[in-house]
């Protein structure tokens, strides 16, 4: 029994008809959300109060006509702060998704391209790195280089960036036994115009693809690492510290606080896991 081979150029045909089709909904789904929690981070803010007031008289106010989401134990509107929370947990997520995607691909494809002492060194410290849990090594950049922004965002792009290495070397690897490697040589170009000009465009297709479920694990690690105090600080609306904020109140029948951005948090962290898995389907079909 044979089975039929489909031919490269055919490829983009049959992907954009699938992406036309019916089999993307996962895709569609996490795209529909995504781009909501966009157009209610930007205009959200523009229409509801001062995330920051507060109103000792408001103190935990459940879900009403005036407060659609309640109030916090500050009086503070729990909407006007879970939707501020979304422009800073999105822009911190995807931009540590992108750097850690930029840094590991460079990092795997120079590995991949030189290969010997290079590769050595790159993937022994890229193993120590796996040896942790991401959230545990950005907990430990935070520990040691302070108790900051910054230093959180690094934190988790360190931590984020050993799959993006793992990905771009094994590309790397194949693409250096190519007919065009040894071309490109001939023509002049040096292992830098090589590198960034031929390895990295034509490994960059499965990490841009981790990259969306890596930016849904980054919201996670950041909202943990606010919760626990180590990453952005109150007053900044932010659905870690929300939540840190909030889940002390669950025993005294106040779920409010807690909830409504950890509602938020979980449709963020859901549409990125949809895109990234409804792109992976189109990748291979």
């Amino acid at each position: 029994m044979t089975t039929a081979t489909v031919p490269v150029s055919a490829r983009p045909r049959r992907r954009l008809a699938w992406l036309r089709g019916h089999g993307d909904l996962g895709l569609r789904l996490g795209l529909l959300l995504l781009a909501v929690l966009v157009l209610i981070g930007l205009v959200g803010p523009l229409l509801l109060p001062d995330p920051n007031a507060t109103a000792a008289g408001q103190s935990l106010l459940p879900p009403g006509p005036d407060h659609l989401f309640g109030t916090d134990r500050y009086g503070r509107d729990l909407l006007a702060r879970t939707v501020a929370a979304i422009r800073l947990d999105l822009v911190l997520g995807i931009g540590v998704a992108v750097a850690a995607m930029l840094l590991g691909s460079l990092l795997g494809a120079v590995a991949g391209y030189l290969g010997g002492i290079v590769d050595e060194v790159v993937m022994r410290l890229t193993d120590a790195l796996l040896a942790f849990p991401g959230f545990v090594l950005a907990l430990m950049v935070v520990a040691f280089t302070g108790n900051s922004l910054v230093f959180m965002a690094i934190g988790v792009t360190i931590g984020s960036m050993p799959h993006f290495v793992r990905l771009a070397r094994a590309r790397a690897l194949s693409e250096r036994e190519l007919d065009y490697i040894p071309a490109s040589k001939l023509a002049g170009s040096g292992n830098g115009g090589i590198i960034f000009g031929h390895i990295m465009p034509n490994t960059i297709g499965a990490p841009l693809i981790q990259t969306t479920v890596t930016a849904g694990w980054a919201i996670l690690d950041i909202a943990a690492l606010s919760f626990l105090g180590v990453g952005v600080q109150p007053p900044t609306a932010e659905w870690g510290t929300m939540i840190s904020e909030g889940y002390s109140e669950i025993l005294t029948g106040k779920w409010w606080p807690a909830f409504f951005p950890g509602l938020f948090m979980l449709i963020a962290v859901l549409a990125f896991q949809l895109i990234g898995d409804g792109l992976s389907k189109w990748k291979n079909s």
